[in-house]
């Protein structure tokens, strides 16, 4: 079809190009196909996901390198704002996430629930994803719309590994959430023994008291 002078980006009924339309389908061969013969590598579906954010939600990791090296944009946010990132850090894809950050990709763009990447790597326990973004810059402070921070997600999931190095980059062991807990009473709360000697040893406030007048101890 392509040799008959086929329209590599023609849309069908519902504006999707062969591309997005591979890519949806994690039909990794054709994607590769369709970028080496010069498909537009950032159309985008009705709800602004391009064959990047798709091949990333499908973890293809192939498909997504061969994006990035036809140049796909790393930063396009789709409707939920999510980017490519996003999505790999929530999901812990750690090829896919390293190339998308030597592509170019922004570890501080929020999605619509003002999460950025490192916020859904510590939610997730995805520890080498966390040391990736904060090597990259990532702002270990930020907080998402519950005003949770990393390092209070990451005492909160269970995810102890991940408390020491958030501390190392800089994270507030008395930071609080909407609900006025900290990382301690998290910790605390999930029985992280070491998690709570980590955070106590960089100044936690033991006495802290959350919006229920509950302190750590009493979570313990």
């Amino acid at each position: 079809l392509m040799q008959a002078g086929a329209d590599i980006n023609t849309k069908d009924a519902e504006g999707n190009p062969p591309l997005l339309i591979a890519a949806a389908q994690h039909r990794a061969s054709v994607c590769k196909f369709l970028v080496q013969a010069g498909a537009d590598l950032d159309m985008v579906t009705g709800d602004g996901d391009t064959a990047l954010l798709l091949a990333t939600a499908g973890g293809m990791e192939e498909v997504v390198l061969a994006l990035l090296s036809g140049k796909a944009n790393p930063n396009v946010q789709n409707a939920q704002g999510h980017t490519a990132l996003l999505l790999a850090a929530a999901k812990g894809l750690e090829p896919i996430h390293t190339a998308l950050l030597e592509a170019g990709a922004d570890p501080s763009v929020r999605n619509k629930g003002q999460s950025t990447a490192l916020i859904l790597a510590a939610s997730g326990g995805h520890t080498n994803a966390c040391a990736k973004l904060l090597a990259h810059k990532a702002d270990v402070t930020a907080a998402n719309c519950y005003q949770s921070t990393p390092l209070i997600l990451a005492a909160q999931n269970g995810h102890a590994p991940l408390v020491p190095l958030l501390l190392a980059a800089g994270a507030d062991p008395n930071c609080r959430n909407r609900d006025e807990d900290t990382p301690l009473h998290m910790a605390a709360g999930r029985g992280l023994e070491e998690g709570c000697r980590q955070l106590l040893a960089a100044g936690a406030n033991v006495d802290a008291k959350n919006a229920n007048a509950y302190t750590a101890t009493i979570l313990a």
